[in-house]
């Protein structure tokens, strides 16, 4: 089952856009795993969902220092948990195991991500952009 639109938008169109990605990719693996395809298929998914993972973490991460989150280092170990889930999982399809219970708790796990840390954190980073965007406005009318 997808992750909800409601559950993963935080306002802020960067980081909605790659999480609507993340879920595209988690239900493309779900998929592939409900159909019984094998570590060629699966394998090659799985590490392309973690290597954009890393990257979206790292935009969020610099995102929220950007503009000042005080709950950045909270944030950043909450995306390390995740990211165990994931090494979890790839180890796992490299070791012919079955990975379909792990996909549904990655499932599980970034909805309730969002949820909490994406949101707090939503506030600040919204504040931040408008504020350097009035920052840009007024130093262009200088």
């Amino acid at each position: 089952m997808p992750v909800r639109e409601s559950q993963r938008t935080v306002s802020c169109p960067g980081v909605d856009r790659e999480h609507d990605i993340i879920n595209r990719m988690i239900s493309t693996l779900r998929n592939a795993v409900s159909v019984g395809r094998g570590a060629e298929v699966l394998g090659p998914l799985a590490d392309l969902l973690t290597r954009f993972c890393v990257e979206h973490f790292h935009n969020e991460e610099d995102l929220m220092r950007t503009c000042g989150y005080r709950g950045t280092a909270r944030h950043a170990a909450a995306h390390q948990e995740l990211l165990l889930v994931l090494a979890t999982l790839n180890d796992k399809l490299r070791s012919g195991l079955s990975i379909a219970d792990d996909t549904m708790e990655l499932l599980h796990r970034l909805a309730e991500h969002t949820n909490r840390w994406d949101r707090a954190a939503s506030i600040s980073i919204q504040r931040g952009l408008a504020a350097a965007k009035r920052d840009a406005a007024l130093a262009a009318s200088a």
